[in-house]
């Protein structure tokens, strides 16, 4: 993260994070790939909260 980053990039990157690290959004993904016949991605919310949170700790 540069630390640089403009606030208002800051905010936007705040909000998707806070999005993506919602476990519902993530299981209707999984759900629509298997519906698709795909099998889902690996989980990602963890890696993205750890994420959130060091923004959060950094900013």
């Amino acid at each position: 993260m540069p630390a640089d980053l403009p606030e208002s990039e800051t905010a936007c990157l705040s909000a998707w994070l806070r999005t993506v690290i919602e476990p519902r959004i993530e299981r209707y993904w999984q759900l629509l790939s298997l519906i698709n016949g795909a099998e889902p991605d690996k989980p990602s919310v963890p890696a993205f909260t750890r994420l959130a949170q060091a923004l959060s700790a950094h900013r």
